[in-house]
C-alpha cells in the first residue's frame, strides 16, 4: 500500500496562529512559496521527509554504468576525474546533476560533471553501504588495477 504524504506547504496556513496572520496578512503566502521551493524532488525537506525511502537505493534507480578512475580520490576529494582511454564515453550516460555514485560502501551526491569528471561532491554520511547489505543499483565507479 503506497503511503500519502502532505506537503508542508499545503498546510502552513493552517499552522500559523491567528494573531500572526493578523498581524502579517502576506505571511501564510510567503510561508507557502518559501516550502514549495524547498520540496521539490531530492530537495532538502524531501530528503528529511523521505529519509526512508531514500536509504533504499535499489528502489530509487536501474541504471547502472560504470567507469574507471584516473587517480586516487578521498574524503576531502571535490572532484573525481574519469581516465578517458578506459572509459571512452566518460560521463556521457550519467546524469547531468544531482547522481548517485557508489565507492566502495560509500555513496557520493555530485552536483555537476564534465565529459572527464564528476564535481561538486557530497559526500552522504548517513548512506555508507556496509559489506552485509546487497548491493544496490546505483552508478558505480570501479577503481582501475594500480589504485
Amino acid at each position: 500500500m503506497a503511503e500519502t504524504r502532505i506537503k508542508f506547504s499545503n498546510i502552513v496556513k493552517s499552522q500559523l496562529p491567528l494573531y500572526v496572520e493578523n498581524e502579517f496578512p502576506l505571511i501564510s503566502e510567503f510561508l507557502k512559496q518559501y516550502y514549495i521551493g524547498q520540496e521539490y524532488k531530492s530537495g532538502p525537506i524531501d530528503l528529511i521527509q523521505n529519509i526512508d525511502q531514500y536509504v533504499k537505493l535499489d528502489e530509487q534507480t536501474s541504471i547502472d554504468h560504470e567507469v574507471i578512475l584516473s587517480g586516487d580520490t578521498d574524503a576531502f576529494s571535490t572532484t573525481i576525474n574519469i581516465n578517458l582511454e578506459d572509459s571512452p564515453k566518460g560521463t556521457t550516460d550519467f546524469p547531468s546533476s544531482y547522481g548517485l555514485l557508489k565507492l566502495g560502501n560509500e555513496v557520493i551526491t555530485y552536483t555537476g560533471k564534465t565529459l572527464s569528471s564528476f564535481t561538486g561532491l557530497l559526500y552522504n554520511q548517513f548512506l555508507n553501504l556496509n559489506e552485509s547489505s546487497s548491493t544496490p543499483r546505483v552508478f558505480i565507479l570501479k577503481l582501475s588495477p594500480g589504485l
